[in-house]
């Protein structure tokens, strides 16, 4: 009787044990699934980082060329408009221009 009971309750914990088992081996292969996924993840959020720095260079070339275009084209304005200032001042009248010329005066 105490050997049956004693078998049974063997069998009982082995039964535990097993299922205890099975439940870790079930936990560390979705752990192991969980770890493959994220280094997907890692490797995609890397490479996505990687595209948006060489976006980030690419926008900052382009950024610089068009203010350099913009500072060109307002050195280019500004000649044209002071020329034409100067074009004007010099075929206004004497009468009308503020500054005469200097005179060497006679002695």
């Amino acid at each position: 009787m105490y050997l049956t009971t004693y078998l049974l309750t063997l069998d009982a914990q082995y039964d535990f044990l097993a299922r205890h088992h099975r439940q870790m081996i079930a936990q560390a292969e979705d752990a192991e699934k969980r770890n493959r996924q994220l280094h997907v993840d890692l490797t995609t959020a890397q490479s996505c980082a990687t595209a948006l720095e060489s976006h980030e260079v690419i926008a900052v070339k382009a950024l610089k060329q068009a203010k350099d275009e913009h500072v060109q084209k307002l050195i280019e304005a500004y000649l044209v408009t002071h020329n034409q200032r100067r074009a004007l001042w010099i075929q206004e009248p004497a009468s009308s221009n503020p500054v005469q010329p200097m005179r060497a005066e006679d002695p």
